[in-house]
């Protein structure tokens, strides 16, 4: 055995159920041939020997009948992990499976059974993903780049969302607004290249995350560089500080001839990555005294922030001279050519925040664990369900994103999903459909309510709105006030109109009944809106139907 210290998430029955391990018995659903076990512990079991989540909550509960592997080096014993419901040690140079077990398996500590079940599962994706049926061939020298970097602008650019835009300021148009100061070290490109995910946070634009999930790319384009391009090609004056410390040279940079009325774009990042994690919520390098500086100087400030996850705004979102905010997240490859089309208007932003943006730190009800246990006492109320239940009004609502257009919906029904009777229903049952469909939670994916409305988009450009899919439970429940239960993304043409179809599957309406464990549908009136995030003021349409 090997001796370690993790941290141990402590989580009931209810939260484990309905929020972490909802994902993974959709992947279950789905197929997903191999499930991966982490470091921490989980309410003071290793994961990777954890007999409640990988044998009782996985391979019985969800009956799943692929693997499990460990993450690499997160198996710290071997018989314990066997039994625990770890089948592949990963990278497996730790002695503490393969020939080490032979012993456990002869005075039967070790069910043979077991060993063969390790081995069933190994190989079942190997055969369900038609490896053993002319897969290629393996060639890490293989170049497979392609035309890729089209579907990666197109992802840069559906992904940018829309912040703030008072009177209009964006998208600019080249033949009135020809002048640009661009401030901040996250406009340009990283010190350390592309090749060391560890020095990525070291300033320049941030492209992806870091640690295993890290791609050392083949290029990036950064936005100032894009800025330059643009700025050749449509005969716009472009100035630039990237060293935002230099407090002297920023303020000096607004009193240039010809950039009295420019346009200001400050651009802030925020880096965290496996072994790297944020201690705050706040820009690096000082990025919101950056945003003051700025905006201090200059009337009209666009924010461009390129953050991993959240940041708190508040020290300079209300300043009458920040006119515009732009996340642009963590756009890969294409960053400064989806940027630029975002912000001269040749993509209309679409992109919605997976998350809430507070005004408060305290206000997420959830806090960094700084010892062992991180006790999620928040349960199933957290991000915008806690907001809701306290009444916590948030800067910016999860869901939220502006457009360069607007829509209007109408419209709303809600059918009983029956057999064959609707074509959403149909076709969701179709993709459903798998060789491995006679999994025992399969019926918990059945449709059981077709959604229905209409979408219009009745304002000057082309864009896409992200309806959303929000349904209250009765009392006997105990939920948050609305959960999130679908949505879509629709792209229109101005004047366009199109109906949309959200499914709402068993599992939708039910709740996990901690007493007699398993999922119920409680008795009552369900609520359902559909908005375009969860501020309630942005429902849309609201109806309802009784179980």
């Amino acid at each position: 055995m090997i001796n370690y210290v993790a941290y141990s998430a402590n989580l009931d029955d209810k939260t484990m159920h309905e929020i972490y391990l909802w994902p993974f018995a959709s992947s279950v659903a789905a197929g997903v041939g191999s499930v991966m076990c982490s470091y921490n512990r989980v309410n003071g079991t290793p994961a990777c020997q954890n007999k409640r989540t990988l044998n009782e909550l996985l391979k019985e509960e969800l009956e799943f009948q692929g693997n499990v592997m460990s993450d690499w080096g997160a198996t710290k014993t071997g018989i314990e992990s066997v039994l625990g419901g770890l089948d592949i040690d990963m990278p497996g140079s730790d002695g503490l499976m393969g020939i080490a077990l032979v012993p456990a398996v002869q005075k039967g500590t070790i069910p043979e059974a077991r060993i063969d079940d390790m081995i069933t599962r190994l190989l079942a994706p190997y055969y369900l993903l038609g490896q053993d049926q002319g897969y290629p061939t393996l060639d890490l020298d293989r170049d497979a780049i392609g035309d890729h970097y089209k579907i990666n602008r197109q992802i840069g650019m559906a992904g940018i969302i829309l912040l703030k835009n008072i009177n209009n300021v964006l998208p600019f148009n080249v033949t009135t607004n020809y002048s640009f100061l661009v401030y901040g070290e996250a406009a340009s490109r990283s010190k350390h290249g592309f090749g060391d995910s560890g020095f990525l946070q070291l300033g320049g634009a941030l492209y992806q995350g870091g640690g295993s999930g890290y791609v050392e790319s083949t290029y990036a384009v950064d936005p100032l560089t894009s800025l330059l391009s643009k700025a050749r090609k449509s005969h716009l004056q472009i100035r630039y500080i990237t060293n935002q410390l230099d407090i002297n040279v920023i303020n000096a940079s607004f009193k240039s001839h010809g950039f009295t009325n420019a346009k200001c774009l400050v651009f802030i990042s925020a880096f965290s990555s496996e072994g790297f994690d944020r201690l705050d919520l706040h820009a690096a390098d000082n990025g919101d005294l950056l945003v003051s500086i700025v905006a201090a100087g200059c009337a009209q400030t666009i924010v461009i922030v390129n953050s991993v996850s959240q940041l708190n705004l508040e020290a300079w979102i209300d300043h009458p001279h920040v006119v515009g905010v732009v996340w642009s997240g963590l756009p890969g490859s294409e960053y400064g050519p989806a940027l630029i089309d975002v912000l001269f208007g040749d993509y209309n932003p679409g992109g919605k925040l997976v998350f809430t943006l507070a005004k408060h730190e305290s206000d997420y009800g959830t806090d960094i664990s700084l010892t062992e246990n991180s006790n999620y006492k928040e349960g199933v109320f957290l991000d915008y369900r806690h907001f809701d239940k306290y009444h916590i009004t948030p800067r910016y609502h999860f869901g939220y994103g502006l457009s360069y257009t607007t829509f209007s919906f109408s419209q709303l029904n809600i059918l009983k999903a029956e057999e064959g009777q609707h074509t959403a229903s149909s076709q969701y049952r179709q993709r459903r459909t798998r060789s491995y469909v006679n999994i025992g939670i399969s019926r918990f994916y059945e449709p059981v309510y077709e959604i229905t409305f209409v979408i219009t988009n009745v304002g000057k450009v082309y864009g896409s709105e992200v309806p959303q899919l929000y349904l209250g439970f009765p009392a006997e429940a105990e939920e948050p006030p609305k959960v999130l239960r679908g949505f879509e993304r629709v792209y229109l043409a101005v004047g366009e109109s199109k109906q949309v179809s959200l499914i709402l599957t068993q599992k939708d309406i039910s709740y996990w009944n901690v007493v007699n464990q398993r999922w119920a549908i409680a008795r009552g009136t369900y609520t359902v809106w559909i908005s375009t995030s969860a501020n309630n003021a942005d429902a849309k349409l609201q109806s309802s139907f009784d179980v």
